[in-house]
């Protein structure tokens, strides 16, 4: 298996990972791979949105695609959902990005593996008890997770957990007990609730391997909050990644135009409440009741609109 040290960048999809995956990128010695967990274009075969480990359900498929990855035999997806003809053709006769970058890492062989997926959310424990992990999980406000999610048009995301019975049973009945014509603010809470509680969970049972991180306090102090985080993933020389982070924290964009996946050069401390401009006071009501008491516990002091 390639790279000494392996560790996890995740949170839930748009809390900021692919952010912090690329000031982790800019340290010497570090190879990321994007989202090799991603159902659209990551490995061949990822069984659902968010894989969750069961021994007597997803887990004997999931192990193969870890121990694929870990060596080196990963077979990743040449088309995307929304490619037009001439990019299906070009994917399928070169390979994709992802799938190049991560030949690129089983080739030149660094010391520390990184992967950078809020997919694998619920694989933290699985990939820290049994393949040595270490992870990062990043935490978003739920205000600014759904004003995302809205404004990328993935409002249908929130529904990914609703076949993992298992995981509902153990981890969050009340995702059963949703009732049909619930809003869309409601149902992007009790999910985002599922996964930070999990999350929470995870850091208790594994505290000298999880470290949970406010995307906002990396937003307005990363000179301050980083050392921390990259500390804790094994990079010992962080003067590039901070370089990187102070750039691309300081730029003009707040909010990218509707549909725009990245913008790497932001006004982050802007960014942290712009969410509080785009939302309506019935979706600040029904978010509050669907997360507490989870978001009282992670953004005590956090305003509401």
């Amino acid at each position: 298996m390639f790279a000494e040290q392996r560790s996890l960048i995740t949170g839930t999809h748009r809390s900021g990972t692919t952010w912090l995956g690329r000031v982790v990128a800019n340290a010497p010695g570090v190879s990321v791979l994007h989202e090799p967990f991603n159902r659209d274009w990551g490995m061949a075969g990822v069984p659902s949105w968010y894989p969750y480990w069961t021994a007597d359900g997803e887990g004997p498929v999931i192990d193969r695609l870890i121990r694929d990855l870990l060596s080196g035999r990963a077979k990743y997806l040449r088309n995307q959902p929304s490619d037009n003809f001439i990019k299906a053709r070009l994917r399928r006769a070169i390979g994709s990005r992802n799938e190049f970058q991560y030949h690129y890492a089983r080739l030149v062989q660094r010391r520390k593996l990184v992967l950078k997926d809020p997919l694998a959310l619920l694989l933290t424990p699985h990939l820290v008890a049994e393949y040595d992990f270490k992870a990062v999980i990043l935490i978003r406000h739920p205000g600014a997770f759904l004003v995302s999610l809205r404004r990328m048009s993935w409002q249908s995301s929130v529904d990914w957990l609703s076949d993992k019975e298992e995981f509902i049973r153990m981890h969050a009945p009340y995702l059963a007990e949703i009732e049909a014509g619930s809003s869309f603010a409601y149902r992007a809470g009790l999910f985002w609730k599922a996964l930070y509680s999990f999350a929470m969970r995870v850091a208790k049972d594994y505290p000298a391997a999880v470290h949970l991180i406010r995307h906002e306090d990396l937003s307005l102090s990363p000179h301050i909050h980083l050392p921390s985080v990259l500390n804790h993933l094994g990079i010992d020389d962080i003067s590039h990644s901070l370089k990187y982070a102070k750039r691309s924290t300081t730029g003009n964009t707040v909010l990218p135009p509707a549909g725009q996946l990245h913008e790497f050069e932001r006004d982050a401390k802007s960014l942290v409440t712009a969410w509080q401009r785009e939302i309506t006071e019935d979706e600040c009501d029904d978010l509050r009741r669907a997360t507490m008491p989870i978001v009282d516990h992670l953004y005590p002091d956090a305003p509401w609109p």
